[in-house]
């Protein structure tokens, strides 16, 4: 039996509720590693090459000097 298909019915949903929100970085050949940290309900986007961005939502993000 093939259980593809029932299989994809079940799995769908959950793509169709993914976000994709790409942030303006310029120059992204010369940035890597990033990382995320939360502190207190706000969360802090670290890129090599001193790029820093904040967000309270993970959807709006806010780029920092």
């Amino acid at each position: 039996m093939n259980f593809l298909p029932a299989i994809f019915a079940l799995v769908a949903p959950l793509f169709a509720q993914r976000y994709v929100n790409p942030l303006p970085i310029e120059g992204t050949r010369s940035v890597a590693d990033p990382a995320v940290i939360a502190v207190k309900g706000k969360y802090y986007l670290f890129l090599t090459g001193g790029l820093l961005w904040s967000s309270s939502d993970l959807v709006k993000w806010e780029r920092h000097p």
